[in-house]
């Protein structure tokens, strides 16, 4: 990690391998690049590409068929879900301790649909999707601004510009971390 300045984490086990594949590349892989990361000395910017179920309660703003989409999110896939919210617990940790903007962008369910530009930022419902494409657009307009770090930001499909939506959460230091 020489001579950069952002990373970007969008790794993840897929559901392939089972537990132990899961926790190893979503959590235990996830911190060691974020430590790396940190002792890199020209890194200043790490990027979580996390999910939206990776919380350890339902958002206080969701309604109850959200809360029951999370529950069921958990009885599901709760072993991705716990190696995600650890991995994004430690980059706040992290960046915290020395110093490096951390950004934790949790996106609903992703499909490979083209991207539609269109998008909701910040705190969301649970329930919903978005394309990889506009992931990756968000992904880079948040890089490129002045968001602070510290910042866990939710993401589905929505009817919101991108560059609005992106401007709205570094505008308003939006976050959805509770």
């Amino acid at each position: 990690m020489e001579n950069i300045n952002w990373v970007v984490w969008s790794a993840g086990a897929g559901g392939k391998g089972g537990p132990q594949r899961t926790k190893a590349v979503d959590e235990i892989a996830a911190k060691r690049y974020i430590d790396a990361a940190a002792e890199a000395p020209s890194v200043d910017t790490f990027l979580m590409v996390s999910a939206s179920g990776a919380r350890r309660a339902p958002a206080s703003w969701w309604d109850e068929n959200n809360v029951k989409a999370y529950h069921n999110g958990w009885e599901r896939i709760g072993v991705y879900f716990e190696a995600k919210t650890v991995a994004d617990e430690h980059l706040y940790e992290v960046g915290r301790k020395r110093g490096i903007r951390d950004i934790c962008l949790r996106p609903g369910g992703l499909s490979d649909d083209p991207g539609t530009g269109l998008v909701s930022l910040g705190r969301c419902k649970f329930t919903g999707g978005v394309t990889r494409e506009d992931v990756a657009d968000v992904a880079v307009r948040l890089l490129e601004s002045d968001v602070v770090g510290g910042l866990w930001i939710d993401m589905i499909g929505g009817n919101k510009r991108v560059e609005e939506e992106v401007a709205r959460v570094v505008r308003d230091k939006v976050t959805s971390r509770e």
